[in-house]
């Protein structure tokens, strides 16, 4: 009997010492595995677990470094791709910070010079330097007419620089969008008879608090955009009417329509629709991207709705004098 229970304490023993040999095996393999997954987790992607106990737990660690390898592949990547996004923009911020100083050195150049012309073509038509033709007079009205173009066009040059550095400089006055539709309507009499087009208004007798050179510059933008273009012998609309404590205005032509892939890009900078070579219509791509932030500093809000073939309407809102 002694015998027995010396071989059965000693198979105890010797089974708790093993136990004890391998619950430590495990504890430490599982502790090593907890120290490189939170070693990798603080962003430590070389971290990788060594575990030889050839069970489970081991092919456990070696499914975490295929892991960490893939991760820190990832992450290599991003770091490299990061690196090259950074380096383009800083390039292209490098190109608009030029193309901003560029625009503005033209438009300040154009000005001096288009003062003169825009003055003398204005003695012209006052007829102060001698009786004038018919013919003369239309011929001036042609000059007048590309003059005021050419200034809307270095309006929008001088406002692009200045609204991208924030500084746009807003006057509050009262203005009456009705008499100033109809000053602008009168202004394009010429270029809208050149295409046999019937200019047509409907504007409530309603006002606004604005910047009124700069109101005007967008209803010329966006009238004369309308004549330019319509088709021969259609009819160019505006109408204005009161919306929800604001005027609605709605410039409406009989051109061509603009497809929908561009309805939410024409408002982007230099962006133009038909950019070839070839296309009828001249442009800069700046009116509406100019109109567009005028608007909106005068906490109005404008959209464009269009139908291929039937025409296009720019819808603008500005809030009346309350």
């Amino acid at each position: 009997i002694q015998k027995i229970f010396f071989i059965a304490f000693s198979s105890l023993i010797i089974a708790v010492f093993v136990a004890v040999i391998l619950n430590k095996k495990i504890v430490d393999s599982i502790k090593k595995l907890k120290n490189s997954a939170e070693s990798f987790g603080r962003g430590n992607y070389d971290e990788r677990a060594s575990i030889d106990t050839g069970d489970e737990l081991e092919e456990l660690a070696e499914s975490f470094n295929k892991m960490a390898d893939e991760i820190g592949k990832s992450d290599k990547k991003l770091k490299s791709d990061a690196h090259t996004l950074k380096t383009s923009f800083d390039e292209l911020k490098e190109v608009d910070n030029l193309k901003s100083e560029i625009l503005s050195i033209v438009s300040h150049e154009l000005r001096t010079p288009l003062t003169a012309i825009l003055g003398y073509v204005e003695l012209l038509k006052d007829e102060t330097a001698g009786k004038l033709s018919e013919k003369q007079k239309e011929f001036i009205s042609v000059i007048s007419e590309n003059s005021d173009r050419l200034k809307r066009i270095t309006d929008n040059m001088s406002d692009l620089v200045t609204v991208d550095n924030k500084i746009l400089d807003i006057k509050r006055d009262r203005i009456n969008l009705k008499k100033e539709v109809n000053d602008i309507l009168r202004s394009f009499d010429y270029f809208a008879e050149s295409k046999n087009i019937v200019l047509l208004e409907d504007v409530d007798n309603l006002d606004i608090k604005g910047d009124k050179s700069k109101i005007h510059q967008v209803l010329s933008n966006l009238i004369e955009n309308a004549i330019k273009f319509s088709k021969k012998q259609t009819k160019v609309t505006v109408m204005g009417f009161e919306d929800k404590g604001n005027i609605h205005l709605e410039i409406t032509d009989q051109g061509p329509g603009i497809p929908k892939e561009h309805l939410g890009k024409i408002f982007d900078k230099f962006y133009q629709i038909d950019s070839s070579s070839k296309r009828e219509v001249g442009g800069s791509g700046l009116g509406l991207a100019v109109c567009k932030k005028i608007v909106e500093s005068h906490g109005g809000s404008i959209w464009v709705e269009s139908k291929i073939g039937k025409g296009t309407t720019v819808h603008v809102m500005f809030p009346l004098i309350k």
